[in-house]
């Protein structure tokens, strides 16, 4: 029997795991799932293990089922051809790969039925299969009816017996489990792959491959390096032009000659007072013919005024303050260079570096501000030098100090920035490449440091030597195997000769005459082509079925194959997938009698799955034999839904246990009402009842009083009492909906008003005897309820 499907990636299942809370498979299984759920899919891939292929639009597919046996408990797509299974599915491909002419009018033909052995002839033939059934053995023990294993397939059996202990001792040996856990180890750290790829035992073994012949143990500097490559994330380009042309020893020789210029006066006229006298002069007028002095109040002729001005003033003294000036404009120009220069370092982050880069960086940056602040420490010394001599513009002996020219280093540096840029911008383009390798070399690291620690290589060579034995064993397995196959065939040749397709095709006709009444639809032999039929009706070839007559054919041909001599008394796992059409479901009953009476009845199968998706039909099924009298909540029945994948789950205890939820709202609202302590009251009950009285009145009420009214004068007509009408909104609104109430969910909840709620609605919908009975009939409960109506 099969137990469950426990990974599946197929069609609309993707990823798909079996959930471990639902019930495993049992005799009889029942799905329900809306049409495009996945129902047809799990059809599909029982299918392939009857016709030993894979569908033809799923070749890439995986899928695992365990199945009740104690060899080979797992089927896969690795063993559909070599399983012993005897499967029988009732789907779509079937009515394509089998009734042609329901699909498409031009293929006519129907696959010719295998029926039971007729005549002397066929006695015969049965005879010489006899014989090759000897040669070829039981493949099972039967101690009750003293059937052993015997012939070829003995010596098949005793073949696998001594694979598998060779097998068993390569397991022991096997040291995968090690390396999946250490697959996952190095998985789960990003320093040895990039999140979200897959590395596994696959890939762990690749690795080992690389490791065989080199050394690939890192010093723990290097490791420590690579493992900073792997945290740095991409950088911004870094855009790094700076010009900067100061000659820095010209410009200092330019003022030192200014300070060491000799001026000699006109007049000797001491300096002081020729100070005096010229900023004198600035106060009077150099027009007048006579003025007063400012001074001493003597009169003051132009005559003395011009001559004053030539013996002040000289035009190299002039010359050389206004040399003076414009050099200061020139040392506070070079003073922004160098601020400019600065800033611009200073405004890139280290961060924006990469982490082997960052070091170098800061080093050029401190180092340029050392040597920018020894400039400006020279400027500074060379303006106190300049407004010393401005002051005393004829000393020549104003003290010059002397500066050093970094104008070159400044220079190295700049140029050292720059190229670090470009090292920095170059390892941007390479940098996933540079994570790739140096994930690559830690990962190495780590597999050499654990493989020495399990001594890999020498258990591998024990292992491969099982091996050598494990694959001459496999040769000798499929001699035997072709020997086997040999015979088969040839009794399947036989058993092919013995066909009598009119009995099969009768049986299908003989369904059909019992729904319809008549020969209204019938499968009829071609004369002149052994085996082929086609569908009449009413005596003429049938063209423009509905879906519904379609899919009665299909299923009527279907169950009449059950009863042909290669599944008859096999009793095979039947699947039937949707036997009802989404556009006709006027056969319902009919399909299901043949189910019933054909199948469930006879018990004829090892296992029966049947899915639906019309809800009349799953009510139906509820009631086959071998199924009905089981415990609802215990029944095997699944519920198929397409989210983003396919998923397999419980069918909700409502469609189990009901015909629509409205039931399962009243049994709810009833359990908590008969509670005859509060103490009582279970948890489920305790914090949906609220939620499922708003719900059941919601349906109810609106079926009762189908106006626009809103739903609070509804609660009053219903009650006959405004009082409780208003109650029992504040409780169901209160406990179902804390969006608008927040608080309510912070305090316990008062079971005695919740218990009185469902009360008073029993009360009230005591009130029709007549429908109350209907409720309790629903829920399965007599009469022997308290009433006091």
């Amino acid at each position: 029997m099969i137990k469950k499907f426990l990974k599946i990636n197929y069609g609309s299942y993707q990823d798909f795991s079996w959930d471990n809370s639902v019930k495993e498979f049992q005799k009889i299984n029942i799905f329900y799932g809306r049409n495009y759920s996945g129902k047809t899919t799990l059809s599909r891939i029982l299918r392939s293990f009857e016709v030993k292929n894979l569908h033809d639009d799923y070749k890439d597919s995986t899928f695992e089922i365990e199945i009740n046996k104690s060899e080979n408990p797992f089927l896969t797509k690795g063993n559909i051809k070599d399983n012993d299974l005897i499967i029988r599915v009732y789907n779509k491909d079937f009515v394509k790969d089998n009734l042609g002419f329901l699909i498409d009018d031009k293929v006519g033909d129907i696959k010719a039925f295998a029926s039971v052995v007729i005549g002397e002839e066929n006695n015969k033939i049965q005879a010489n299969i006899q014989k090759l059934q000897d040669k070829l053995g039981s493949e099972q023990d039967d101690k009750e009816h003293n059937i052993f294993v015997s012939g070829l397939c003995k010596e098949l059996e005793d073949l696998n017996k001594e694979k598998d202990d060779i097998k068993d001792k390569i397991k022991e040996k096997s040291q995968d489990k090690k390396l999946k856990n250490k697959a996952k180890q190095i998985k789960a750290d990003s320093n040895f792959v990039a999140q979200g790829i897959n590395y596994d035992i696959r890939s762990i073994k690749d690795d080992i491959e690389k490791i065989a012949n080199s050394n690939f143990i890192l010093e723990s500097c290097k490791k420590q390096a690579k493992e900073a490559l792997i945290g740095d994330e991409i950088k911004k380009p870094l855009d790094f032009e700076i010009s900067f042309n100061i000659n820095f020893s010209e410009f200092i020789n330019k003022g030192r000659k200014l300070i060491e210029t000799k001026i000699t006066p006109k007049q000797n006229i001491e300096n002081q007072l020729r100070s005096w006298l010229d900023e004198g002069l600035k106060l009077h007028e150099h027009e007048k013919d006579t003025q007063q002095c400012k001074f001493c109040n003597n009169t003051l002729t132009q005559e003395r005024i011009q001559w004053l001005l030539e013996n002040i003033r000289d035009d190299k003294t002039d010359s050389i303050k206004s040399e003076i000036n414009t050099y200061f404009k020139e040392i506070k120009d070079m003073e922004e260079d160098f601020k400019k220069v600065l800033e611009k370092v200073q405004k890139i982050q280290s961060q924006n570096f990469y982490k082997n880069l960052q070091e170098d960086f800061n080093k050029y940056k401190d180092g340029l501000e050392l040597v920018i602040g020894r400039c400006n420490h020279s400027l500074c010394q060379l303006k106190q030098n300049l407004e010393d001599k401005a002051r005393d513009i004829y000393n020549p002996n104003i003290n010059f100090c002397e500066a050093t020219d970094y104008s070159q280093e400044i220079q190295q540096i700049l140029d050292s920035i720059k190229h670090l840029c470009n090292q920095n911008n170059e390892r941007t383009k390479t940098l996933e490449h540079d994570k790739q390798k140096a994930r690559e070399a830690l990962r190495l690291d780590e597999i050499e440091k654990f493989i020495q620690s399990i001594d890999y290589f020498k258990m591998q060579e024990e292992i491969n030597e099982l091996k050598n034995a494990l694959e001459h064993k496999n040769e000798e397995i499929e001699v035997k195997k072709q020997e086997i196959a040999t015979i088969r065939n040839k009794i399947q040749e036989l058993q092919n000769s013995l066909n009598d397709e009119r009995a099969g095709a009768n049986k299908a006709n003989e369904y059909l005459k019992s729904f319809f009444g008549n020969n209204q639809l019938e499968f009829k032999i071609i004369p002149d082509k052994k085996g082929e039929f086609k569908i009449y009706r009413n005596k003429q070839e049938a063209k423009n079925l509905s879906e519904g007559e379609c899919s009665l054919l299909a299923f009527c041909y279907f169950v009449a194959k059950l009863q042909d001599k290669d599944t008859q008394d096999k009793q095979p796992i039947i699947w039937i997938d949707d036997p009802i059409s989404s556009l006709d479901s006027n056969h319902i009953f009919f399909i299901f009698s043949l189910i019933e009476n054909q199948i469930a009845k006879p018990k004829n199968y090892t296992q029966l799955f049947i899915s639906t998706h019309n809800l009349d039909f799953l009510k139906y099924l509820k009631q086959l034999r071998g199924f009905s009298n089981r415990e609802i909540n215990k029944a095997p029945m699944f519920l198929i839904e397409k989210q983003q994948s396919s998923v397999i789950k419980e069918l909700p205890l409502h469609i189990k246990k009901y015909v629509t939820e409205f039931n399962y709202l009243f049994e709810k609202i009833l359990e908590c009402a008969e509670f005859k302590a509060v103490s009582d009251i279970t948890l489920d009950t305790y914090y949906n009842v609220a939620n499922n009285i708003r719900k059941f009145l919601d349906y109810y009420l609106f079926f009762k009083y189908p106006s626009n009214e809103n739903l609070m004068k509804k609660y009053e007509y219903f009650f006959k009492d405004s009082q409780k009408a208003s109650f029992t909104n504040r409780i169901i609104n209160e406990f179902s909906h804390l969006e608008e109430t927040t608080i309510r969910a912070t305090i316990p909840i008062d079971l005695p008003e919740i218990q009185k709620v469902a009360k008073m609605v029993i009360e009230c919908l005591k009130n029709d005897k007549e429908q109350f009975k209907a409720f309790l009939e629903s829920i399965g409960k007599g009469e022997d309820i308290n009433n006091d109506k």
